[in-house]
Parts: C-alpha cells; sequence; structure tokens
C-alpha cells in the first residue's frame, strides 16, 4: 500500500464534540517527509457557513454526495506505517484517490484558507517544494 499525496483514508471517532464517534475522509496533501509522515486534511459536511476555500460537490468523489468543505482547522500529519498498519487492522478505511484536479483545488485551499494553521502551511510549502 502506498501512502502519498492524493490518497484518502477513513478516520473514525473525528466529529464534532455533538458526534464524536462521526468519521471523516482525509487526504494526502504532502507525499512522505524523512520522518515518514504525511500532512492531510478532513472534509467534511458544510452547515451553511465555514470555511469555502475548498468546496466539493458530488462527482468530485465517491464519498461526497452533498455539498462538502474542507476542514483546514483540522489539518493533522499521520505516520505512515501507523496509517498501513490501522488500514490493514480495519480501523481505518482506504478510499478512492481524488482526482488530480480536486487535489490541486485542496491544496490551492490549504494555502489561501484563514484556518490552516501556520505550522502546517509552512510543513506543506516545504514538502511541495514551493
Amino acid at each position: 500500500m502506498l501512502i502519498e499525496e492524493r490518497v484518502a483514508f477513513t478516520v473514525p471517532g473525528t466529529g464534532s464534540i455533538y458526534k464524536p464517534e462521526t468519521p471523516h475522509v482525509f487526504v494526502c496533501v504532502t507525499p512522505p517527509c524523512e520522518k515518514n509522515d504525511v500532512l492531510a486534511v478532513p472534509m467534511g459536511s458544510f452547515k451553511g457557513r465555514g470555511d469555502e476555500s475548498c468546496v466539493l460537490m458530488p462527482g468530485d468523489h465517491p464519498r461526497v454526495v452533498h455539498k462538502t468543505i474542507i476542514l483546514y482547522g483540522y489539518t493533522r500529519k499521520f505516520y505512515v506505517s501507523a496509517i498501513e498498519k490501522l488500514i490493514t487492522s480495519g480501523d481505518y478505511a482506504i478510499e478512492n484517490d481524488v482526482s488530480m484536479e480536486v487535489y490541486e483545488r485542496i491544496v490551492g485551499g490549504l494555502f489561501s484558507s484563514s484556518f490552516t494553521p501556520p505550522w502546517a502551511y509552512e510543513y506543506a510549502k516545504k514538502q511541495l517544494g514551493l
């Protein structure tokens, strides 16, 4: 299994305080670094307000069934080996990769969103060679 940019995977228990058990699909936005970790951003349902730096609609990805936004404020680093182990054990689920067009929109939103944590902005910039 190759964990790299464009790879999507579902992480359980990443919901809101009202529904913490809700899983979210995360998309890898960087290739693995020398420490073998990747930066990933979660998708979330649009509920009438929120960061619209990157909006996904049905057809953009099989898991997108209604207007969806990327939740840049919840950007995380994951260790590749941990993702692989959790997918193998069934705790995480691998999803279809996002298309190059959707990936480019997600990365563009990462750099334009005011919700992107400064550390994530700098990490992505370095890993993507920008």
